[in-house]
């Protein structure tokens, strides 16, 4: 393997060996020859760990752009809420005995009511 590769392996980051190989030849020719590939390289993995960021705390002042992947907890509990009131509502008030109703009949109800059920909450919750 060559330098290019090698530090390509040490990067943690969601980029293609063909992207990393791009970005670098292009840093090349940015610097006017005033870098070689490894630097190029190591230029660029620099730039693509600095917005990268593992918790919340790890954010500074002066960042301009930070990058990290997660689900926020509240909107999680806010779909289980919903889909479980509406579940729960659907069958102690026996609707599917009520209007006999198939399984799959209820469980559009219940979908579409839930929708409406996390479209309010969401809507009330960004309230307070």
């Amino acid at each position: 393997m060559g330098v290019i590769e090698d530090i390509y392996e040490d990067l943690d980051a969601d980029v293609s060996i063909e992207e990393f190989r791009e970005a670098v030849e292009a840093k090349v020719e940015q610097m006017g020859g005033l870098a070689d590939e490894e630097t190029a390289a190591q230029l660029i993995v620099h730039d693509l760990q600095d917005g990268e960021v593992e918790t919340i705390a790890d954010i500074e002042p002066g960042m301009e752009e930070a990058k990290f992947l997660g689900i926020p907890l509240r909107f999680v509990s806010l779909l289980v809420v919903a889909f479980g009131s509406v579940v729960l509502l659907t069958y102690l008030l026996a609707a599917p005995t009520t209007f006999g109703a198939t399984p799959m009949s209820t469980l559009t109800a219940v979908a579409i009511g839930s929708m409406f059920s996390v479209v309010g909450a969401a809507a009330a919750d960004s309230l307070f």
